[in-house]
């Protein structure tokens, strides 16, 4: 099956990619705290929310948890900040946000995927 003529359309590009990233994420908004979100919520930065997006992204990760500026990971405390200021902080909406920015990174692949072809 020849699925060039598909793959010219970016609609049907977009799509496809915004349908993978649902099947194969969509099971986790049922899911709740894992790993090191515990670290990170009591992280004083994240407990400031979006007030603090200045310190987020000109400190490393443990920074505001331990005094320590190391692994820098802007983007991912950045969220659960904006997730404190906007929902205190709820599972299933940090994962609807985690599913649209995978669905954003899908989009710029593919817009990347038709503008080199």
């Amino acid at each position: 099956m020849d699925l060039t003529p598909y793959l010219k359309k970016p609609k049907v590009v977009f799509a496809a990619i915004f349908v993978l990233v649902i099947l194969l994420y969509g099971k986790s908004i049922s899911f709740e705290r894992v790993l090191d979100d515990d670290i990170v919520l009591q992280n004083k930065y994240v407990q400031e929310g979006l007030g603090a997006t200045g310190k987020i992204f000109s400190n490393g990760f443990l920074k505001a948890f331990n005094g320590i500026s190391v692994s820098y990971r802007p983007l991912p405390t950045f969220t659960f900040a904006f997730e404190q200021s906007v929902f205190n902080w709820k599972p299933c909406y940090a994962t609807y946000i985690n599913l649209l920015l995978y669905a954003g990174c899908g989009f710029c692949w593919g817009l990347f995927q038709v503008m080199v072809s």
